[in-house]
């Protein structure tokens, strides 16, 4: 199993595999990504360039400037956008495109914003996304915005109660999860994205800034021998889940 994060030193973790059998080394320091930081070498690291739009990076641009500026002055935490860092939305476009899932599930819609990285990239290989969003004037919102950018046509948004609409899916039925929702249910939602989970990945947002309220879901996860997973010191931090190295390959 790889090593997780080191929850108190912030220190390293050894690989993250993905389904293909790439072991990707990353040596992480110490400190989080700025919220305002782009990763570039990612490309470099996996061999692998996501195609970019300057109509789509503009749109992106100004759907993050104005959700960090809407979050800075919004009490109602409903209306709080609560979107991902450009780090984080590089990193996802990088791990789909060479994971190549057919069909991918986020938890959290919002605004759109971390919806439209995940479909840049699975635009590529004709993959479809499916997101949840319990609010429906922020599925409003996103189609608004998904459509702006060219990907309604790809991306199915279903305002629903998360813990419904899992209960409700086949078994193995997406390759590539993305949570990033309300923390407190993770735990009670684990059998279900275990279940639909096709021998994939999943990627939590906020490993490191909400380290504490992750704590039960991480033990919960390490517990499960069939599974590797770390940290990524990546925007606010990302807990990456995958298959064992060892289960993939026949092995166990």
């Amino acid at each position: 199993m790889a090593k997780i994060w080191d929850w108190q030193k912030y220190e390293i973790f050894t690989h993250v595999f993905v389904p293909n059998q790439l072991a990707v080394p990353v040596s992480c320091v110490s400190r989080q990504t700025p919220a305002n930081e782009s990763v570039p070498f990612l490309p470099v690291i996996l061999g692998h360039a996501i195609q970019m739009t300057t109509e789509t990076d503009a749109l992106l641009e100004r759907l993050y400037r104005r959700g960090v500026e809407q979050d800075a002055v919004q009490s109602d935490r409903s209306k709080m956008l609560f979107n991902i860092t450009p780090a984080t939305g590089q990193f996802l476009a990088l791990l789909v495109s060479e994971t190549r899932p057919t069909r991918i599930l986020e938890i959290g819609t919002s605004n759109g914003y971390s919806t439209i990285w995940l479909a840049r990239a699975a635009l590529a290989f004709d993959a479809r996304i499916v997101s949840l969003e319990k609010l429906p004037h922020k599925t409003t919102l996103a189609q608004g915005n998904l459509e702006s950018a060219g990907f309604a046509n790809i991306v199915d948004l279903v305002t629903i109660d998360a813990a419904t609409y899992l209960a409700d899916c086949d078994d193995r039925s997406f390759g590539f999860i993305f949570l990033d929702s309300s923390r407190a249910h993770y735990v009670d939602w684990w059998n279900d994205i275990r279940r639909i989970l096709d021998w994939g990945m999943l990627v939590v947002d906020n490993a490191i800034s909400h380290a504490d309220e992750l704590r039960e879901f991480v033990d919960v996860i390490q517990s499960d021998p069939h599974l590797d997973h770390a940290v990524l010191p990546i925007g606010r931090g990302q807990l990456v889940v995958t298959t064992a190295f060892n289960v993939r390959s026949g092995m166990a």
